[in-house]
């Protein structure tokens, strides 16, 4: 449809406004966007509260780890005192 304007106009300087309108109107919806992004709030992407889970998790893991070690030498010390008294 654009292209038949755009064909049956005679005159180069009509043709030439017509050409550029969609041109026009991406420059002007571009600003209104870029204007109003402008004016929003900053928000960060992360945030220290993005890590409350992960942190509990290792902690907990962390914890396990510690107490099998001390379940393991808890359970040494106890087999070297048992084979100290035979």
């Amino acid at each position: 449809m654009f292209a038949r304007v755009c064909s049956r106009i005679r005159s180069p300087v009509v043709r030439y406004i017509f050409a550029f309108k969609g041109g026009l109107f991406a420059f002007l919806g571009s600003l209104f966007v870029f204007s109003r992004a402008a004016f929003a709030d900053w928000t960060p992407l992360i945030t220290s509260d993005d890590f409350t889970g992960p942190q509990a998790d290792l902690m907990t893991t962390v914890g396990g780890a510690l107490i099998f070690v001390l379940i393991v030498m808890a359970a040494g010390m106890v087999i070297n005192m048992l084979r100290g008294s035979r």
